[in-house]
């Protein structure tokens, strides 16, 4: 039993370890292949993305029509300069600033936003934005659906001309923000979204500081109509706070600069292209895998998966990683790791010093992880484009095989043991017929004869015994005929008394009479 035991054993082992091992390689290039894949999807995705936001803004600006919106909104908006804004118009824009803007920028940002540092000072400013956002009927996310302002001004007539064809651009080819603004002035003309940027000034005001006034400023430098300039993500308080990033492009009217036509990134947008609109699972992603892109400060630049779909045990994973608590406040404020969730792992340094390749790390959120990481090719932007799954997951149908095996040797050993414990019934069989023969014999029977119907070494065995046995039964025979030969010639020479004492062991024999005859 022990010895099928330890063979059957042995050979399962030895073909389990075979099995697992090559398993385990073929299930490494498999997955390693399809995340290698998947990275180059979607980084080609991503940089035909930006390709395209740099073809779109170039081409527009060089458009007739923005050329001549740009034309005649800086004319209207220094006639606005010149008009006196009512008292009630002021005191409601701040009004407006107190009790929606500050709190919602305050909720998102660290400290106190103070109302002088964003309230608009130039008279047009404030006259649009009370026009264009305090006295829109439209709710905050959806002040653009009004055309026109019903204040009879020569900017409004222009407006309600070029909203709707503006609002559409911005929508169907998912923009966040379209500006118009003054190249020489600095003033954002124009705005599609009506935040508080709209009608203030990029180069003075209140978001001269941000990413949508340092391409401003790059653009306003182009001396040629195809240049374009774009920024990384930062956080835009007009916005409340929420990442933000920008491409722009100079307006020429014929070779003179008049203006810069930015676009507003949105995040969205990127996201859904590196969530193929959340469909990891059908993506080959399964539970665990997804693609993220990262900056060059470490900061994520698309959002995470788990955010999205288990917020709280997120926030558990990255809070046992040590990241900081106001970067977990900020993610949970905003509902985005962009920029907030730093990734600095081995595959990323690497990534980020322009290499490519595939590795085994330990993720944002302490989880071993396969990673296929590589720089992308995006001008003005150092990102890089990581996709990633646990290897638990990835691994699962090897522990699945181990699991089997497990399973399928402890039935084998189960019947290997009943099977040779049938087996040693039969195969000892003989071995106790022929000790059972020894012990007949051992006790003086000769006439012993065995009867091994197996065809194997027992019945040859078997046989030896009873050829043995028919010796032994022979020469008792004989023994007993000379035993009886050498009693009669004794018997013929000593008297029967004497004969028999001789036979007993007596040597000297001698008996004393005390009368004879």
């Amino acid at each position: 039993m022990l010895m099928l035991l330890s063979v059957c054993i042995s050979s399962i082992m030895a073909i389990a370890y075979v099995g697992y091992n090559n398993g385990r390689q073929a299930l490494n290039n498999s997955i390693q292949n399809q995340l290698v894949s998947l990275r180059e999807v979607k980084a080609a995705e991503i940089e035909n993305y930006f390709d395209t936001v740099r073809s779109q803004v170039q081409t527009i600006s060089e458009f007739g029509s923005v050329v001549d919106a740009v034309k005649e909104l800086k004319i209207a908006y220094q006639e606005l300069e010149d008009l006196s804004l009512e008292i009630s118009w002021n005191d409601r824009l701040k009004e407006f600033y107190n009790q929606n803007f500050l709190p919602r920028l305050e909720q998102n940002t660290e400290g106190k936003p103070l109302l002088y540092s964003y309230f608009p000072q130039n008279t047009a400013g404030r006259y649009l934005q009370y026009n264009y956002i305090v006295a829109n009927t439209n709710p905050t996310g959806d002040r653009e659906f009004l055309n026109r302002a019903n204040d009879g001004s020569k900017y409004s007539q222009v407006h309600s001309r070029i909203q709707p064809v503006y609002r559409n651009f911005a929508e169907r080819f998912n923009y966040y923000d379209l500006f118009l603004i003054d190249a020489e002035t600095g003033d954002i003309l124009y705005s599609v979204e009506k935040e508080t940027d709209f009608a203030t000034n990029i180069f003075n005001g209140p978001y001269a500081s941000s990413s949508l006034a340092e391409v401003v400023k790059q653009a306003s430098k182009g001396r040629n109509k195809d240049f374009v300039s774009i920024s990384d993500f930062e956080p835009y308080s007009a916005s409340y706070g929420t990442p933000a990033a920008f491409v722009a492009s100079p307006v020429f009217d014929d070779s003179k600069l008049i203006g810069v036509l930015a676009l507003q990134l949105s995040i969205d947008e990127i996201n859904r292209i590196m969530t193929s609109e959340r469909n990891w699972l059908q993506n080959g992603l399964g539970e665990t895998g997804e693609t993220y892109l990262i900056g060059s400060d470490y900061g994520m630049r698309s959002g995470s998966r788990f955010l999205i779909e288990q917020p709280e045990a997120y926030f558990e994973a990255v809070e046992a990683q040590g990241l900081p608590k106001d970067e977990i406040e900020s993610i949970r404020k905003l509902n985005t790791t962009i920029l907030n969730q730093t990734v600095n792992t081995p595959a990323i340094e690497q990534a980020l010093d322009n290499q490519t390749g595939f590795t085994v790390v330990k993720d944002y959120r302490g989880q071993d992880t396969l990673s296929a990481y590589r720089p992308l090719e995006l001008d003005g932007l150092d990102w890089i484009i990581n996709a990633q799954i646990d290897t638990s997951e990835a691994f699962e149908p090897i522990k699945a095989f181990q699991r089997k095996v497990l399973l399928a040797t402890a039935i084998i050993v189960l019947l290997v043991t009943l099977i040779s414990s049938l087996l040693s019934y039969y195969f000892v069989r003989p071995i106790r017929t022929l000790i059972d023969g020894f012990r007949q014999v051992g006790k003086g029977s000769t006439d012993v004869k065995l009867k091994i119907k197996s065809k194997d070494e027992f019945r040859e065995l078997g046989n030896s015994f009873n050829d043995m046995v028919d010796k032994l039964d022979h020469q008792k025979k004989l023994v007993r005929e000379k035993n009886e030969e050498n009693e009669e010639l004794l018997l013929s020479i000593l008297p029967e008394p004497v004969a028999k004492r001789v036979q007993q062991g007596e040597e000297s024999i001698g008996d004393s009479f005390s009368n004879v005859t």
